[in-house]
């Protein structure tokens, strides 16, 4: 492996204001992404990689090379803007950055980016590979090069945020590795001080940060992560500890460089999305002016990216004029319930501006708790506040409560029939830009296997509102899961709305479209086309309900019109086609059944209907599923 070339402090500086520059313009140019995290890391990261790691960009996997790990993910842009200026990707690649069939996704992936060593994304987790990633090369080589060998085992170094922290797994991972003694294991923490929901003092203090390291057998260093005279010092010392594994926690600044952004921790999370009042202002304060500085900075990362407007979108968009959030039905529905029922308590994990709860916080502060980036600990939570008698809704990404927390929600919760209803965000692929790490395609699957658990996936604002008040007045546990785009308005508020109940979006005898959750409209405007274009009559169910499921309906219809499809934004292993599959084919008359679901693969980052498209989830799919069960029996329109 080649010698490192270091860089002198000035170089460093230059580098890092280079990396900063590319970093607003890559979330720029996405319209997505986080800037907040990278800028207020990128002097100490840049140092790292430029004067510290052993990593040769010739050979990304040399088994001599140090280890870097970027624990919270979500800050994908710095790490991709120093392997650019490190040499392992191109600099003009970066103009991708979460843009669709990009391998610059919104959390980094190892198999597409050379010097990405793991996939993170899913907050807490990059230390415990760290951590198996340190005990491996340690023992190996010790065993290899003892007893004078300490100097030849590689480094592994783990980003962290300090809001990350938060997450339970740090510290088993922090006793792991005091226990084997991981003296080749450096961790260093962004300590920025912000995190979606505001400051971290405020909504989750973890301090005193260096004492719980100390108490774990740690070596803790401290210091000023925007001084590369203190940054040197602070790694060099974290390597002069035998027996002990090292943390550097760094006092950074967030949006550090743009001080016109540094005093909003919102930026932890927000694109720089207008081109005047962010991105050229970033830039001037970064040090590149002039009327040319955006067009140059942005030709430098490769040019804009082009956002044309998925086909699928526009067909919806030309049948249906209205569209809403579907977790604007629950933050509506919660503030309304707030109201009238003082027993109704909300539990965020550091995503209210996300999830929309925050607006029922601020009507009931005293009812609204924000339990930080800890989703485990905040569903065991409302189980215990639920066994006093409150109605606790925990809100957090499905991909963090189905996911993560399957194991509190079924062996607490659902175990105990506590009465906790969990409102899952930002289910399936429609998260589009953060890419898979966040994509939940496995998550009304995971909640239908649970005994005691009521899953249901309204399909709009109004069935939103509808299972939100519902769930409110149901004794047990209840999953309700909602996305993150808004979606075709279908019902209104008078609308009828029953669990366990299919709702008859269309009669027909054609066949039947089972639907629910987003992809309930790509179902009716599938239906009312085949009407069009081949006189079908073709009945079309939402849904609402995977369990229990209207197993009478789906008889009914499959006596009555010969078939059915079913649609879903997520995977059709255990979800709705699964339960509709099971009750067909367990009937005394079975009849074709097709699953019309995600496949089974990663689909990338990129716009959430282009990511549609690209899993065959629109009206067009859905149309020719059912033409091609329609045409062995009854043969083709024309034919007829």
């Amino acid at each position: 492996m080649p010698a490192r070339d270091p860089k002198t402090f000035p170089e460093l500086a230059e580098i890092a204001r280079q990396i900063r520059r590319d970093v607003v313009t890559m979330t720029h140019v996405a319209n997505s992404g986080h800037p907040g995290g990278p800028l207020s890391a990128a002097d100490y990261l840049t140092y790292l990689f430029f004067n510290e790691l052993h990593l040769d960009p010739k050979e990304p996997l040399h088994a001599d090379r140090d280890r870097f790990i970027l624990s919270n993910g979500h800050c994908s842009a710095v790490l991709y803007a120093l392997l650019a200026h490190r040499g392992f990707i191109p600099r003009n690649k970066l103009g991708t950055f979460r843009d669709t069939g990009s391998d610059l996704q919104g959390h980094p992936n190892r198999h597409y980016v050379p010097g990405v060593e793991v996939g993170t994304g899913s907050l807490g987790q990059g230390l415990s590979v760290g951590v198996g990633m340190a005990l491996a090369l340690r023992r190996d080589r010790l065993k290899k090069f003892a007893p004078t060998g300490r100097h030849l085992v590689p480094r592994v170094w783990v980003n962290v945020g300090d809001g990350e922290l938060q997450e339970g797994q740090n510290w088993e991972a922090a006793m792991a590795a005091g226990h084997y003694g991981l003296d080749n294991l450096t961790v260093l923490v962004d300590k920025n001080e912000a995190q979606i929901d505001g400051w971290t003092h405020d909504v989750m203090s973890i301090d005193p940060l260096g004492d719980k390291f100390r108490a774990f057998g740690w070596n803790v260093v401290e210091a000023w992560g925007h001084d590369f005279q203190e940054i040197h010092v602070a790694l060099h010392r974290s390597k002069l500890y035998n027996g002990k594994p090292s943390v550097v926690i760094f006092q950074t600044r967030m949006m550090r460089g743009c001080p016109s952004f540094e005093a909003e921790p919102g930026w932890h999370g927000k694109p720089m999305t207008d081109r005047e009042k962010h991105l050229a202002v970033a830039l001037r304060e970064l040090g590149f002016e002039g009327p040319r500085a955006i067009d140059e900075s942005i030709a430098t990362i490769g040019g804009p990216q082009q956002h044309p407007v998925a086909s699928v979108q526009q067909r919806l968009k030309a049948r249906f004029p209205a569209w809403e959030l579907t977790r604007q039905g629950l933050s509506d529905e919660l503030v309304a319930l707030g109201k009238d029922d003082p027993r109704v308590v909300v539990l965020d994990a550091d995503l209210a501006e996300s999830t929309l709860t925050k607006k029922f916080g601020e009507h009931y502060p005293d009812r609204f708790f924000d339990m930080g980036i800890a989703e485990n600990n905040m569903v065991n939570t409302a189980a215990g506040m639920s066994l006093t008698g409150k109605v606790p809704f925990v809100a957090s990404y499905s991909m963090f409560l189905a996911g993560r927390s399957w194991d509190q929600i079924r062996n607490t919760v659902a175990y105990s029939r506590c009465n906790v209803k969990i409102a899952a965000c930002h289910g399936g692929i429609s998260v589009g830009k953060d890419g898979p790490t966040h994509q939940s395609v496995e998550d009304v699957s995971n909640m239908r296997s649970i005994t005691n658990m009521v899953v249901i996936v309204p399909a709009d604002y109004w069935q939103a509102r509808r299972a939100v008040r519902w769930a409110a007045q149901h004794d047990g546990p209840v999953f309700l899961r909602f996305g993150r785009e808004k979606v075709p308005t279908l019902t209104s508020e008078t609308t009828p709305f029953e669990v366990g109940k299919a709702l008859v979006l269309r009669e027909g005898t054609d066949g039947t479209i089972v639907a629910n959750g987003m992809m309930a409209a790509p179902a009716l405007l599938a239906a009312e086309r085949l009407k069009q274009e081949d006189g079908l009559e073709v009945r079309v169910l939402c849904m609402h309900t995977v369990k229990p499921l209207d197993e009478a309906a789906v008889l009914a219809a499959a006596r009555e019109t010969g078939f059915l499809v079913t649609a879903e934004e997520g995977s059709t292993t255990g979800g709705l086609g699964a339960a509709v599959a099971a009750v067909v084919v367990q009937s005394p008359t079975p009849v074709p059944v097709r699953l019309v679901g995600t496949p089974d693969k990663y689909l990338g980052s990129g716009d959430p209907f282009a990511l549609f498209e690209k899993a065959h989830l629109t009206d067009v799919d859905l149309m020719a599923t059912v033409r091609a069960l329609v045409a062995p029996t009854r043969g083709t329109a024309t034919r007829r």
